[in-house]
């Protein structure tokens, strides 16, 4: 077999008639540093621009499209979920969010130890099973209750290290107090129903031989 040196190029036309394209005039990205580069921006412009990468863009929370939930998802109806960290766990349905469109939910936690969070309509299963919520107050709970804190650059100080540390650390504090003023309230709803409390403290699961298409939840 014959194999062609792998230094062989094949040799193309140039056309020197053509009409050379004119050289912009506008000032691209830099994205790698170079002597040229230096030379021609100079060490101020070049310092504003290595500067100006290093700003973290903070981008403004854009608004969800409005969700449609399914007839069978309402207020104190018990879900399973399907994924995620509590996946096949039982939760009861408190509300929809009105930014993300999703769903807020809670074990709670003093039953199964699901606490109060937001997931996707899409990762649950609404069962027959239902619990009067009209007692618990979630008005005032909506998405920037879950919104992490702006994170920092990769060359931060100290100081703001820390300060993100502590941002988060209030947030886990905020959410644990919300979570504490409806507790009580939703397991008093919670213990009306018999065998409810039980219920949600069993976490689904499928065995061999179950189908969940011919199962009715």
């Amino acid at each position: 077999h014959f194999f062609p040196p792998t230094h062989f190029v094949m040799p193309h036309k140039v056309n020197k008639s053509a009409p050379k394209r004119p050289e912009s005039t506008t000032v691209r990205r830099i994205t790698k540093t170079t002597k040229t580069q230096v030379d021609d921006f100079g060490p101020l412009d070049l310092h504003k621009v290595v500067q100006s990468r290093n700003v973290r863009q903070v981008r403004a929370k854009r608004q969800a499209p409005k969700v449609t939930l399914r007839k069978s998802l309402q207020p104190g109806t018990v879900c399973i979920i399907l994924m995620g960290k509590y996946e096949g766990r039982r939760v009861v349905l408190l509300k929809q969010l009105p930014r993300t469109q999703a769903l807020l939910v809670a074990g709670p936690a003093s039953v199964n130890g699901v606490p109060l969070h937001r997931i996707n309509h899409k990762y649950v299963i609404a069962t027959s099973t239902t619990v009067d919520v009209s007692g618990v107050n979630v008005s005032a709970i909506n998405d920037d209750l879950f919104d992490r804190p702006e994170g920092h650059a990769y060359n931060a100080d100290d100081a703001v290290k820390r300060q993100r540390e502590q941002a988060v650390k209030d947030q886990t504090d905020k959410i644990a107090k919300t979570q504490e003023g409806i507790e009580s309230s939703l397991v008093a709803a919670i213990s009306k129903v018999d065998m409810l409390k039980e219920y949600l403290a069993e976490p689904f699961t499928l065995r061999n031989g179950d189908f969940p298409h011919l199962m009715k939840f």
